[in-house]
C-alpha cells in the first residue's frame, strides 16, 4: 500500500451522536490491486479523540 498525499487532511465532521468531530484523513492506495482506504483519526487528547473513545461503551453494550 502506498500513502498518498503525504500530509493528513483535516476534515470537519458531523455524527447524529458525537456531534462536531475535527478527524485527520489519510488514504491508502494498493495499486496492484485498484483500492483504496481512507483512514479518519483524531489527534490524541482532543475532545475529539475523547468523543470517538466514548463509542467503545455505547458500541460495546450489549
Amino acid at each position: 500500500m502506498v500513502l498518498q498525499g503525504g500530509r493528513p487532511q483535516n476534515s470537519g465532521n458531523l455524527h447524529p451522536v458525537l456531534g462536531e468531530l475535527e478527524l485527520y484523513a489519510q488514504r491508502l492506495v494498493d495499486p496492484d490491486e485498484g483500492q483504496e482506504l481512507l483512514v479518519f483519526v483524531a489527534e490524541p487528547g482532543t475532545p475529539s479523540a475523547e468523543k470517538l473513545q466514548s463509542l467503545e461503551t455505547v458500541t460495546a453494550a450489549p
